[in-house]
């Protein structure tokens, strides 16, 4: 799939919060309310946009750790896998 410029910017902001509504986004990428919901629900179908996450504040959650391995697959080339466990790691 090739991304225009307006597609980029969709990412971009989308990269910075996923969470923005369709109506601030196309303030931001400069495209009508429809079309950049329209590329956003395409760049998902299309597996640009695999998911939306939440990033967890490390202060809030001190108690927890979050562990990750990545794993290389020929269609994405890497995959991180998280893993939130309720008790911390002991470091050796």
């Amino acid at each position: 799939m090739k991304l225009d410029k307006f597609d980029r910017e969709i990412l971009r902001v989308m990269q910075r919060d996923a969470t923005v509504s369709m109506a601030e986004l196309s303030q931001y990428v400069g495209l009508s309310h429809t079309l950049a919901g329209a590329e956003s629900k395409r760049m998902e179908a299309d597996g640009v946009i695999r998911q939306k996450v939440t990033l967890l504040d490390s202060k809030e959650t001190k108690p927890w750790c979050v562990g990750f391995h990545l794993r290389y697959t020929k269609k994405t080339m890497m995959v991180i896998h998280l893993s939130i466990l309720k008790k911390p790691y002991k470091i050796l």
